[in-house]
């Protein structure tokens, strides 16, 4: 789980005064990378505070708090750090990449559909295509063919994403043989008008 996680963290863009503490993580100095990070995490600096929920969570140079892990992933998270946000939303989900927080925290998929919106209407793919996967189930939401199509539909245009854009795409069209005509073209005519809000 912890290559996964720090993959998908990495991912991110990182503030230049976060510098410091990704050098001494690329080098397993967490406890260093910790100190480094924490002074930015309490001044507010997002990506610092994702980074301080991966460090609780783990317990890469502090000793594993899941509570504290979470309250670092929550505060990223509603600034709009859309790592954070796919995180709280996998934990919230019961994923069984996340297993180890279900020590602490009880599966809310209302709460994950939250988390996996927020990260979706940023672009997020992976994001669209849970969200899609959870209107199409009727899972923390009620069910709904065509807001199901429409982020299906968006997951499945980017080609950069292999693996989610043909689920994405199989998916979308299974729940289309369950709609008509004109649900579909609703769903189509959202897709074409969504724009992705701003990333802070």
């Amino acid at each position: 789980m912890k290559a996964a996680i720090f993959a998908f963290l990495l991912c991110g863009s990182a503030l230049a005064d976060e510098a410091a503490g990704l050098q001494a993580m690329k080098s397993g100095d967490y406890a260093t990378a910790f100190k480094e990070f924490l002074p930015l995490a309490s001044a507010g600096a997002a990506g610092a505070q994702a980074y301080l929920g991966l460090f609780y969570g783990e317990g890469l140079g502090v000793q594993r708090d899941y509570q504290e892990s979470v309250r670092w992933y929550h505060a990223a998270a509603e600034q709009g750090q859309v790592n954070a946000q796919m995180i709280l939303a996998f934990i919230y989900d019961g994923s069984e990449n996340m297993a180890a927080y279900r020590k602490t925290f009880q599966v809310d998929h209302t709460e994950a559909v939250k988390w996996y919106r927020l990260a979706a209407e940023r672009g997020n793919t992976a994001a669209q295509y849970f969200l899609g996967y959870d209107y199409a189930q009727g899972i923390g939401v009620p069910q709904d063919f065509i807001e199901a199509h429409m982020w299906l539909n968006l997951a499945g245009a980017n080609e950069a994403a292999d693996t989610v854009q043909a689920d994405s795409i199989k998916l979308r069209d299974f729940i289309a043989g369950r709609m008509t005509p004109g649900q579909i073209a609703e769903a189509q005519r959202r897709a074409r008008e969504w724009r992705p809000q701003a990333s802070r």
